[in-house]
């Protein structure tokens, strides 16, 4: 099994990016050495640095999953704060990071530190520079810190990144996966689409739904769900005390949140400390889009302003639904403003409240977006 050495000093990556070794908090286990590039508006780079960072109640779920020997896919590697982790605990890991920085980074602080792997048999990390998508080629990915995304074709500071599908992945692996994590930004959806050599025997999925970044590509978190859902999942939310069962046909009404899902039957024993809890309720459902709708970052409201076009009309009579949404369509923001102007026509027509008969409305466009929104928002 490797263990994680001490670091040599500072080092400078290839093209003279200088970096800063740190110390990554393991859940259960020893900190773990990494490197971080020495540049601003990285915010989970400048926890690490700053010794602030607590891994996520996802992360913790994975590692329960990824003990020795044990073969992980980590998909949006970033720098390496699960694929390090999970390497210090004896897993295989393959690591896809299409940020050409942040793939050169982990794969220097995994050489560097006795944690990288020659081959698939062996315990350790390895890297692949790539977006995984639904066909081979190359997308436009721009890089932003965690939250580099795949983005539309000529955007300003966009870079193209090869792309490699699960066909290419899965006999990178070393044998079938026992756990596989996506976090891309919104790119889920297409990644998905070309995992299924790699998912075939449904090994547990973690992903993030972030809706916000799912609408900047023009799509939703229920679309999200459903892609799960039809590659044979049953979709829960990660919470620090359990697993709460959600799905398409629940609408998400929290900004971002992390998931995981499950073949069919009884829970993986290593999650025996994440029961499953009761189904959400319309007070939880309600709740979470009237605190989204007082968010200090207009991207937000404008998110839950979109979303709740999406809402059964029994949510949208709700009174402090009704009253948030009376607040967007007066917000100072003019683009959110505008992505409640359904509520406000509705209100002028006496339809408020109302919905087709599968007790869904679903928004025939998506108001304006800003440029340069995700990186704000997920700053907060």
């Amino acid at each position: 099994m490797p263990t994680s050495q001490p670091p040599p000093g500072p080092t400078t990556l290839p093209g003279g990016q200088t970096t800063t070794w740190v110390r990554l908090p393991v859940p259960g286990g020893e900190p773990v050495w990494m490197l971080v590039p020495d540049i601003g508006g990285d915010v989970l780079a400048g926890q690490l640095r700053a010794g602030t960072y607590r891994p996520p109640d996802a992360h913790r779920l994975l590692l329960a999953l990824a003990g020795p020997g044990s073969v992980v896919l980590d998909v949006g590697a970033h720098l390496g704060t699960l694929s390090l982790a999970a390497a210090a605990a004896g897993a295989r890991v393959l690591a896809v990071e299409a940020s050409p920085l942040n793939a050169a980074c982990l794969a220097r602080s995994a050489e560097l530190t006795g944690l990288s792997a020659a081959s698939p048999g062996e315990p350790g990390v390895r890297v692949v520079h790539a977006a995984a998508g639904p066909e081979a080629g190359s997308v436009p990915f721009l890089p932003d810190g965690a939250w580099g995304r795949v983005v539309a074709a000529g955007q300003p500071g966009a870079l193209e990144v090869p792309v490699v599908t699960g066909a290419d992945l899965a006999p990178r692996l070393g044998g079938p996966a026992d756990v596989v994590k996506v976090d891309v930004e919104g790119y889920e959806i297409e990644v998905l689409r070309g995992l299924g050599p790699v998912l075939g025997h449904r090994p547990p999925l973690v992903f993030e739904s972030n809706g916000y970044a799912l609408d900047l590509l023009g799509t939703d978190a229920q679309a999200l769900q459903r892609a799960v859902e039809d590659l044979g999942y049953a979709v829960h939310r990660i919470d620090a005390d359990g697993l709460v069962p959600i799905g398409s046909h629940v609408l998400q009404t929290r900004s971002w949140i992390d998931c995981v899902a499950l073949a069919p039957g009884p829970p993986p024993p290593e999650l025996a400390p994440w029961p499953v809890r009761g189904p959400l309720t319309a007070d939880d459902v309600g709740g979470d889009a009237v605190t989204e709708a007082r968010d200090p970052h207009p991207g937000v409201r404008r998110w839950v302003a979109v979303t709740l076009r999406m809402a059964p009309p029994d949510l949208l009579r709700r009174a402090d639904v009704a009253a948030a949404l009376d607040a967007l369509a007066a917000d100072d923001d003019p683009d959110v403003a505008a992505a409640a102007g359904w509520w406000r026509d509705a209100r002028r027509t006496g339809s408020a409240g109302s919905a087709e008969a599968d007790g869904v409305v679903r928004p025939p466009g998506r108001p304006r977006r800003r440029r340069g929104a995700l990186r704000r928002w997920r700053s907060r």
